[in-house]
């Protein structure tokens, strides 16, 4: 080595180590911190909201439940009234024919009790259709399936024929 030749070595241009771009990392942990909070405050509304919904649903089955008994109950008792009204309309049409057999039953036995003879096979007079058909209307009170106008009307007969008196046997 020569001292004489000295060469100056010169050393290649080495950038200073720069401090890594913390920055950049800063920001990225920052938004990933921000990313993450938004995802778990969305989780815990979802939750929150489906919870609530979840309960909405169940206060609804059970009050769907209670009017389904209590339909099924009012069915029952529309059925059973139902029957009873048949069978209120067959007594009141029996009790009816019957007071009319009594009447004419009382007739018959109060001609012979008085010392009349009692006529033999007395000729009945042919009831015309239109008193056939004035016998049958009133027992027809039914309103259902009417109008209001023939409501009213069939309502004022037969209030009428409860109200009037029965007409008393002739002798």
């Amino acid at each position: 080595m020569n001292l004489q030749s000295e060469e100056v070595e010169v050393a290649p241009a080495v950038v200073p180590a720069s401090p890594p771009k913390l920055t950049l990392v800063v920001i990225l942990a920052a938004l990933l911190g921000v990313l993450l909070t938004v995802i778990a405050a969305g989780a815990w509304l979802h939750y929150q909201q489906r919870a609530a919904w979840d309960a909405e649903v169940l206060t609804l089955k059970d009050a769907l439940k209670k009017k389904a008994v209590a339909l099924d109950e009012m069915q029952a008792q529309n059925a059973t009234l139902g029957k009873q009204l048949k069978i209120l309309k067959a007594y009141s049409i029996a009790s009816s024919t019957a007071a009319s057999e009594k009447v004419s039953k009382a007739e018959d036995v109060a001609a012979p009790a008085e010392g009349e003879p009692k006529p033999k096979a007395a000729p009945k007079t042919p009831v015309s259709t239109k008193a056939k058909q004035a016998k049958a209307q009133p027992q027809d009170c039914e309103l259902i399936g009417k109008t209001p106008e023939q409501q009213a009307a069939t309502l004022q007969r037969c209030v009428s024929q409860i109200e009037s008196p029965p007409a008393k046997p002739q002798r």
